[in-house]
């Protein structure tokens, strides 16, 4: 780039300068250990952080020493829609070394609170709402599913071994807070009772006629198909992809 310049002029020379420097802090950034990365990131946005600023400046000054242009409709626009935000954040990261103000959540402070999620919502699994799920369901629970919220080990356990397609990550609770609303507008909300490894819903369709087959669907693309049969089918596949908690299956 300084081999491109013919005519070295001093704002053409900060520019060069300004865009070497960033240049270097990118490949710097990418390079190093992320406690270093960051602070050459930090430059980066020092430097396109005083570039906005000077540009917003001379916007402002040219557009208020022109007496036949409307500084209101050809400045504010500008800076409101572009200046702010360049400035805001770019400043934020300089300063702070994220792009808020906001402190952030450290990985230990995040494994907390999933583990007291999780916890709360294993205090609740033992005591299914059945007159609210038996209500949406609009038929008797199966007795399978009474019989599978009844083994307390069951239901806590995590990460069980289902199918090549998919695992059971955690049962969910049955109660309003498992409601989930389908992919489709028409489809009924349903009550989610188990979720794979993926976070995709588990549950038994809602309706007098309907059968009491298990039901997934996938987040990518939200296809539906079925698990198994009947609950009772569900759990025994559970039982033979899980042969070292047979016992604990029942």
């Amino acid at each position: 780039m300084p081999l491109a310049v013919q005519k070295p002029e001093t704002i053409g020379i900060l520019i060069l300068i300004g865009l070497e420097v960033v240049l270097v802090a990118l490949l710097a950034g990418l390079w190093l250990p992320e406690a270093l990365g960051r602070w050459c990131f930090r430059l980066v946005t020092a430097v396109v952080f005083s570039a906005c600023l000077a540009f917003m400046i001379a916007l402002f000054s040219t557009v208020c020493r022109r007496k036949d242009v409307n500084w209101l409709h050809e400045g504010v626009p500008s800076f409101l829609l572009i200046g702010i935000p360049c400035l805001w954040y770019t400043f934020c990261y300089t300063l702070t070394g994220r792009f808020t103000l906001r402190r952030e959540v450290s990985p230990e402070q995040q494994a907390a609170e999933h583990a007291a999620q999780r916890q709360a919502s294993n205090a609740s699994l033992p005591q299914p709402n059945w007159h609210f799920y038996e209500q949406h369901l609009q038929r008797p629970a199966p007795a399978a599913l009474r019989a599978l919220y009844a083994n307390e080990k069951l239901i806590t356990s995590t990460l069980l071994e289902y199918s090549d397609k998919c695992s059971i990550n955690t049962f969910e609770p049955l109660n309003e807070g498992s409601l989930f609303k389908g992919v489709e507008d028409t489809a009924p909300p349903v009550v989610v009772f188990a979720t794979t490894d993926f976070g995709d819903p588990i549950y038994l369709k809602p309706g007098p006629t309907e059968s009491d087959a298990v039901y997934v669907t996938y987040h990518d693309g939200g296809d539906t198909e079925v698990l198994a049969d009947s609950v009772s089918e569900f759990v025994d596949r559970l039982k033979q992809a899980n042969k070292t908690i047979a016992q604990r299956l029942g």
